[in-house]
């Protein structure tokens, strides 16, 4: 049952990813020591990221997070009316697949943290991917004060990573 309360406060994650919006992070201007003194050549800097990429990449992220959290919600039902009847069967299954939305989630999240996206964005969706993984993980032994504070940082700075 901890587990199952431990992957509910995943949703918060799910939240957080729901605030991006259509304006990609601006790169900050580089200040990369020069490479080469006598050549006066500087390095180039991190790539920023494609925006376009950016933006589709955060539109992408909204629409797992949509379909997680129907996933997720449709399955707390289920969860909390098992509950109710004692029926340990119906709670494992509910469960179960909250499990396995969220190891979705987090291997979408990463997969989408590959593509040529904004450092802060790429930061942002590696994290979550991170998280919910450690989440859904068997040998999670986070408190969830722990499990909540690591969500509420990852839905801040994803926050902030789309818009």
């Amino acid at each position: 049952m901890r587990k199952v309360l431990a992957w509910a406060v995943a949703a918060t994650v799910v939240f957080a990813i729901a605030a991006c919006t259509d304006d990609p992070a601006q790169p900050g201007p580089s200040t990369q020591p020069s490479t080469s003194a006598s050549a006066g050549l500087t390095a180039p800097p991190p790539s920023p990221g494609d925006p376009a990429v950016t933006k589709q990449v955060c539109t992408d992220a909204v629409k797992v997070a949509t379909d997680g959290t129907k996933v997720f919600n449709d399955q707390l039902v289920v969860l909390e009316k098992a509950a109710a009847k004692g029926d340990q069967t119906a709670m494992v299954a509910a469960a179960e697949a909250i499990h396995k939305r969220f190891t979705e989630m987090a291997a979408a999240l990463g997969t989408l943290s590959q593509k040529s996206v904004s450092p802060s964005v790429k930061a942002a969706l590696t994290d979550a991917s991170a998280a919910l993984t450690e989440i859904a993980s068997e040998t999670y032994a986070g408190t969830m004060a722990d499990t909540k504070k690591k969500l509420t940082d990852l839905a801040a700075s994803f926050a902030k990573a789309c818009t």
